[in-house]
C-alpha cells in the first residue's frame, strides 16, 4: 500500500513537470492558421509601363522598386464556430530576395547580384484582405559592383530570375511567409 501511493505521487509529480514543462515548446512550435498569398509581382519596364518583369537600367545609380499584391487566408477556412479573428491577420515585416540566373544557379557578386533583405514597415493585412506595397527589387549599390557595373557602357543584358520572400507573423507571432519570383532584365538601356 505505502508503494503504491508513494509510486501514484511520484507519477503524479514527473505528470505536472511533464505538462508544464511541454506548453512552451508545443506552443513555439505549433503552426499558424494564417497564410500569406502572393497574387502578383510586377515590374517595369524602361518607359515605365506595368510588366511582368523589370527592366532595370544600370547606368541609373536609383534603386529599382516592383509591386506585389499579398493575400491573407486561413488555412482551412472551415475551422472554427465564429471565423476569422484579429488573431488571424497578418502582419508583414520584411522581405529578401536571392538572385538567379534563369538556368538556375549562379554565383552571387560574380554572375548574380547579391542576394539582399528589406524591411516593411509593418503592414497589416486583414483576413480575406489583399494589399498592394511596393518594394526595393534592386539596390542602388548593386549597380555599381559585379556583375551589374561590366553592363554599363555595353549593349549585352542580364536575364535574372529574382526569388522574393515575404515574411511576418500573425496575431499570436506565429510565423508566415510566401514566396514569389519576378525576371529582371539588367542593362544600359
Amino acid at each position: 500500500m505505502r508503494y503504491t501511493a508513494s509510486t501514484l505521487k511520484l507519477l503524479a509529480v514527473v505528470a505536472g513537470f511533464l505538462v508544464l514543462a511541454s506548453c512552451n515548446p508545443i506552443e513555439k512550435s505549433s503552426k499558424s492558421n494564417s497564410m500569406l498569398i502572393v497574387d502578383s509581382i510586377t515590374g517595369t519596364t524602361i518607359d515605365g509601363k506595368t510588366a511582368m518583369l523589370l527592366e532595370s537600367d544600370v547606368s541609373l545609380t536609383t534603386s529599382d522598386t516592383a509591386m506585389v499584391t499579398l493575400t491573407a487566408a486561413l488555412i482551412d477556412p472551415n475551422e472554427g464556430v465564429s471565423g476569422p479573428s484579429q488573431y488571424n491577420d497578418i502582419t508583414l515585416t520584411g522581405y529578401s530576395i536571392d538572385y538567379f540566373l534563369p538556368a538556375g544557379g549562379g554565383e552571387p557578386g560574380v554572375t548574380v547580384p547579391v542576394s539582399m533583405e528589406g524591411t516593411s514597415s509593418s503592414l497589416l493585412i486583414k483576413i480575406g484582405e489583399s494589399k498592394t506595397v511596393s518594394f526595393v527589387a534592386v539596390l542602388s549599390a548593386a549597380k555599381l559592383v559585379a556583375p551589374l557595373v561590366g553592363l554599363v557602357g555595353t549593349t549585352s543584358r542580364l536575364q535574372i530570375v529574382a526569388r522574393i520572400t515575404f515574411d511576418g507573423h500573425d496575431g499570436t507571432n506565429h510565423p508566415v511567409k510566401a514566396t514569389g519570383q519576378l525576371t529582371i532584365v539588367f542593362g544600359d538601356y
